[in-house]
């Protein structure tokens, strides 16, 4: 009763002041079954201009309103996925630094994608306009409120932005890479960070997620491997050298022994 009493005022409002009136709502077939309907009205008048009544169009608008409201509950599942990942995330926008993307992809050869310090100079004015529009928790604990991808990066990840775009604009939906970033106190710290287009997006660049994986303590302990694997050959080589200039002088003498008159218990013990 409330929300017809609401479409009379409406409709009565639409009668004063002689402007159509559009509305959705929920109603029930016969059997029972819901359905959504969508209403316009406009007010008719005689040859005076006067009221002479009200013209309404309905149609049924279940179909597009249960899209809707699928599309509506995606979104929510979503943002709470998103909210509560325990993973730094963001939401970027590219979208207006497009053209400049794409002028960009088409002018590097495979020559200057190989070698980082042939960058042209547009790019960082390319990386300005990289918007972070929304961050969850673990982004927000990490690098703060920051709102654009400058703020974050260094320019020794500049090579592995043009990676990145370079992969988005051949077509991939997502792509990842190992960036350079500073975190809200500005510590260095390397990230494998990955680029995915949100559906419906792909041609706008206006919503992509970006994932941000900490991986400094991966890569030092890799570092550290490596760097013992190093010591333990250098030792290895070294004892080896010092072991085989002894055992050399002993072969020799042992060889020189055996040319020698030598009794059976002697000659036994140089064999």
């Amino acid at each position: 009763q409330g929300a017809l009493a609401t479409r009379a005022k409406e409709l009565s409002s639409g009668i004063v002041d002689k402007k159509p009136r559009y509305w959705e709502f929920e109603c029930f077939r016969k059997g029972g079954a819901s359905i959504w309907v969508e209403v316009v009205t406009s007010v008719l008048e005689d040859d005076r201009g006067d009221f002479s009544g009200v013209i309404g169009v309905a149609r049924d608008v279940t179909d597009r309103k249960n899209t809707l409201l699928s599309l509506e509950q995606s979104e929510s599942r979503y943002k709470r996925i998103f909210e509560s990942s325990p993973i730094p995330l963001w939401e970027m926008d590219m979208s207006q630094g497009l053209d400049a993307i794409r002028s960009l992809i088409d002018s590097l050869g495979k020559e200057t994608m190989a070698h980082r310090n042939q960058l042209p100079d547009s790019l960082p004015d390319i990386v300005e306009k990289m918007r972070i529009i929304n961050a969850n928790s673990a982004g927000s604990r990490l690098f703060g409120t920051r709102d654009t991808l400058s703020q974050i990066i260094t320019p020794d990840a500049y090579g592995s932005i043009v990676e990145i775009l370079s992969a988005l604009a051949s077509g991939k939906q997502n792509t990842s890479s190992v960036f350079i970033l500073r975190d809200m106190e500005g510590k260095k710290m390397f990230a494998q960070c990955t680029f995915s287009f949100l559906p419906g997006f792909e041609e706008t660049w206006s919503r992509l997620l970006v994932s941000v994986v900490d991986i400094s303590e991966l890569l030092e302990a890799r570092r550290q491997a490596e760097l013992a694997n190093k010591t333990k050959s250098v030792f290895l080589a070294n004892m080896s050298h010092e072991l085989r200039t002894p055992v050399n002088g002993i072969m020799g003498m042992l060889q020189l022994l055996s040319t020698g008159e030598l009794d059976d218990r002697k000659r036994h013990y140089v064999e």
